[in-house]
């Protein structure tokens, strides 16, 4: 997964018993302006003599940059995930610049988040498996990682950790229509307001499931068909 970098902006709100509302802003508008227009030689009334052209101005059509639609995206896919969840409260975070959302969400068997980001890297799956074989291999590093689907469209991957009992993560990739990485991730071992590190919700226990996962990412208009 990328990291969370550059601006972002927080968006929080309560939710009702299995809903979630929030409102997430647009993109920013891109324009140029026009270019002035060269002096023309004319005639005029038989007489010879440089006048400026009269040209109407044109600049370029504004267009929503695209990062900023790919986390609109991103936003509704992980309040999605998060939905059945029943969370007291989500606090959503974007970053338009980095290509990125994340969500916390506050349940009544604990706390997790869920994050998503898009990368131009085409090997995306193809890492995801080799760094889950990796774990699979050497143990000593305290990971455990088991394949819950592999395609060559998406790949999902969970791991828990021995000796933080109850710790886990559930992670997706998934290639997007424009040849690149869609990230997301669930992770349960959260920093609390101290600074200590503690253990939340099991994904299993929030009604969170690889289906809805893969979903998710789907509707999100960002992948490919996954199958």
């Amino acid at each position: 997964m990328k990291r969370m970098i550059g601006s972002s902006r927080w968006l929080a709100g309560l939710a009702v018993v299995g809903a979630v509302a929030a409102t997430v802003s647009t993109g920013v508008l891109d324009s140029n302006a026009a270019v002035a227009q060269p002096k023309a030689s004319v005639s005029v009334a038989g007489h010879a003599g440089t006048v400026a052209a009269v040209k109407p101005a044109v600049a370029k059509k504004s267009t929503v940059q695209m990062s900023s639609w790919e986390v609109e995206q991103m936003v509704a896919m992980i309040r999605q995930v998060a939905y059945p969840s029943t969370s007291r409260m989500v606090e959503v975070k974007r970053d338009d610049a980095g290509r990125s959302a994340s969500l916390r969400s506050i349940t009544i068997v604990g706390d997790y988040t869920l994050s998503a980001s898009v990368s131009a890297d085409p090997n995306g799956i193809k890492t995801g498996r080799s760094n889950c074989k990796a774990d699979q291999q050497h143990p000593e590093d305290g990971r455990n990682c088991k394949t819950l689907l592999s395609r060559s469209t998406v790949g999902i991957w969970l791991r828990d950790f021995p000796a933080q009992p109850g710790r886990q993560t559930l992670e997706l990739a998934a290639r997007t229509r424009e040849g690149g990485t869609l990230w997301m991730r669930f992770d349960n071992y959260l920093e609390t307001a101290d600074g200590t590190k503690v253990v939340g919700a099991k994904w299993q226990d929030l009604g969170i499931t690889k289906t809805e996962l893969l979903h998710a990412a789907e509707q999100s208009e960002l992948t490919v068909y996954l199958g």
